[in-house]
């Protein structure tokens, strides 16, 4: 389905979950708090189905924040992290330790990009490790708007063509469980094939 090839869709749904425990541990050991990452659902969807999805999932959620890396080595791909405004905010404060307004703020923003980082990366390197190849992220860029409108950064044809594999995330982190979702949109050539 959308040109995701079915090893890569067979090691997402049996790697999801010690991807996400392993980015749970990095992120421990970077912020010295007992942080639990679980996998609550690993799934294939299209990209125009993502946006339902959330909205399902989230109805008061207008906006959303976004964390994406670029992925190169193994296929071309973006990781994107993806929360609610509200549970951004919630993950930010708890990590900072102070209620955070919204808007974040450029510390709340840079502390979200951290997570986005070490949890892509965690992520790319279990894919990597699994395949036996290089897949490398690009710095996180955090960004804020609507699923569209996050689309709009991507490449043209994320929007239209890409499958998404797709995992919900709940972060524990001083027993506050807060919840994500990170998404794998690969980038397609002609005829929907990964590049």
């Amino acid at each position: 389905m959308g040109g995701i090839p079915d090893e890569v869709v067979k090691v997402w749904e049996k790697l999801t979950g010690p991807a996400l425990t392993q980015a749970g541990e990095a992120l421990a050991q970077m912020t010295g708090l007992f942080v639990s990452i679980q996998n609550a659902g690993a799934r294939q969807v299209p990209w125009p189905a993502l946006s339902g999805i959330l909205a399902l999932e989230h109805p008061e959620a207008d906006a959303l924040y976004g964390v994406q890396l670029d992925a190169n080595g193994l296929f071309e791909a973006t990781i994107l992290l993806l929360f609610t405004e509200e549970s951004a905010r919630r993950l930010v404060s708890v990590l900072m330790g102070e209620d955070i307004p919204l808007p974040l703020d450029g510390m709340g923003e840079s502390a979200l990009g951290e997570v986005g980082n070490v949890t892509g990366t965690a992520f790319l390197n279990v894919f990597a490790n699994a395949f036996h190849r290089r897949w490398e992220p690009s710095p996180p860029k955090v960004r804020h708007g609507s699923l569209d409108a996050l689309a709009a950064g991507l490449w043209p044809e994320a929007a239209q063509h890409a499958t998404v594999l797709i995992s919900e995330a709940i972060f524990t982190i001083r027993a506050q469980a807060i919840d994500g979702y990170v998404a794998v949109i690969p980038r397609v050539g002609p005829g929907g094939i990964p590049v």
